[in-house]
């Protein structure tokens, strides 16, 4: 007998999904990962790295090749929207209690793991957060980015046309670091074409970008600091997004029509004397 082989990282469907519960794909997970029919499998690849292959679902299970908890929490997110409501999680302690963790904050019912105190009263900070977030949804304010860049162009855009930021479910502190680091490095290193195709929800940050500069040139801020300012706000614009927030809507063209009439200016003062 291989007493060295590794238990299956694995999360079975209990009974019968609930197809009344079932949904698509979200837009985030069709952007981390590739999905490939094979056959009587689905795999789920990195879109980043096609090769290699983050989970399998095969007979009503999902199968891990490891247990790194941002992955455990894209095979929950893929158990809730097939509906599964009931699982048996198998594999090593700390990816059963994970994946409980998880599977418990989204409202399945979990064997295979026997939660600690400890466990339990994690969760609950958890559910507290999430209780929390959406008895304040009606009152979600708009982000630092908005009252930083986008306060002058909230006076001159009509009410309905401002859109507050939206909070969703929260994101553990680990799970925002990678989403801030995969934003981040598409956002300086791709090209805005590419970053965009990638990651849909970075056009909003390169709208933060232009907007940030041209407002920063109607108030008269120096080119030696435009960069600056135009990093600091597409940082914070990333850290919205990697926190699961939706940024507003930004009037790009009346920054550009500031920033157009101050070129002008700046052309018609020159001294060619």
């Amino acid at each position: 007998m291989d007493t060295d082989k590794q238990e299956e990282l694995s999360v079975s469907l209990e009974g019968v999904a609930n197809e009344s519960k079932s949904k698509p794909v979200s837009k985030e997970m069709d952007n981390r990962f590739s999905i490939i029919e094979k056959r009587n499998k689905t795999l789920y690849s990195y879109s980043n790295d096609p090769e290699k292959v983050a989970f399998t679902e095969k007979d009503n299970k999902l199968i891990a090749n490891d247990n790194n908890p941002a992955l455990i929490k894209n095979m929950m997110e893929v158990a809730e929207n097939k509906g599964w409501e009931k699982i048996t999680v198998t594999g090593d302690k700390e990816f059963r209690r994970d994946v409980w963790m998880e599977a418990k904050a989204r409202g399945l019912t979990v064997n295979g793991y026997a939660p600690t105190k400890q466990d339990e009263r994690k969760l609950e900070r958890i559910m507290e957060k999430q209780n929390s977030i959406g008895e304040d949804k009606e009152n979600a304010i708009t982000t630092d980015v908005t009252r930083e860049v986008g306060q002058d162009a909230s006076e001159k855009a009509p009410k309905d046309e401002i859109k507050e930021t939206s909070p969703i479910l929260p994101i553990n502190d680990e799970d925002k670091e990678i989403r801030r680091r995969e934003l981040k490095t598409a956002y300086k290193t791709l090209g805005k074409e590419k970053a965009i195709e990638k990651f849909p929800e970075l056009e909003k940050v390169y709208e933060v970008g232009d907007s940030a500069v041209a407002f920063y040139q109607s108030k008269g801020g120096s080119e030696k600091q435009e960069w600056e300012f135009r990093s600091k706000a597409t940082n914070k614009a990333i850290d919205e997004i990697a926190s699961g927030r939706t940024l507003p809507d930004f009037d790009v063209s009346s920054y550009k029509e500031i920033q157009k009439q101050i070129e002008t200016k700046k052309e018609s003062e020159i001294d060619y004397g």
